[in-house]
């Protein structure tokens, strides 16, 4: 039986939307994709027959949810942080595995009640070198020392509960992250943009499957 992912769309201009990248990043791990709208109710439904949840990139998280002054705010779209909250602690009630890019790497640590900083310099619009942690999902998946893309402003800051560090880059800004339980995994970059790291859409296939 192949493995069913829900890819978590959102509103632009109007249209319901998700890069067509991503799409393609899961149908090549071998998994099918389903798009779920931004709608609660067929969010929960989509889940009760998907093996794992995708969240990703976009505007920022309204810096009110984590207690922070939004003057660094961009594209925020309040609608989307209220849903996407939600469908992600429904994803926790029922046990599938998450995989959170850029925005969804933030929203994760948001949602465990952690932080976010408010803006950083020099990771936009770039490439770098990110150095994962011995045991974590990108170090088996890549090795030590990695090099991604990176199209971010914020980042993680302090980090929410049962949440802990996976990689950081050369300035020390948290890369990447992941629950204790091992079940959710958070990211910085985008692997659906980089040949070279559409690896890491395979091993999470693979964790969507593992027995726990």
């Amino acid at each position: 039986m192949e493995t069913k992912i829900a890819l978590m769309c959102f509103v632009r201009d109007g249209v319901v939307f998700v890069p067509p990248t991503y799409v393609e990043a899961i149908r090549k791990a071998g998994a099918i994709p389903i798009l779920i709208p931004p709608d609660i109710k067929l969010a929960r439904e989509a889940f009760e027959y998907s093996d794992g949840v995708v969240f990703v990139g976009g505007g920022d998280i309204n810096a009110k949810i984590y207690g922070e002054n939004t003057q660094n705010d961009r594209n925020v779209d309040d609608e989307r942080d209220k849903y996407e909250l939600l469908s992600y602690r429904i994803a926790r009630e029922k046990g599938l595995s998450v995989l959170g890019i850029c925005r969804g790497c933030q929203l994760i640590n948001v949602a465990h009640g952690g932080k976010l900083i408010p803006h950083i310099d020099g990771h936009e619009d770039c490439e770098h070198w990110i150095t994962a942690s011995h045991g974590s999902p990108l170090y088996k998946t890549f090795g030590r020392r990695i090099h991604t893309n990176s199209f971010h402003h914020q980042a993680c800051g302090e980090l929410g509960r049962g949440i802990g560090v996976d990689a950081v880059a050369e300035d020390g800004v948290i890369e990447a992250v992941s629950t204790w339980d091992g079940k959710v995994w958070g990211v910085q970059f985008h692997p659906e943009r980089d040949e070279g790291l559409l690896a890491l859409f395979d091993a999470f296939i693979d964790n969507c499957h593992r027995k726990w």
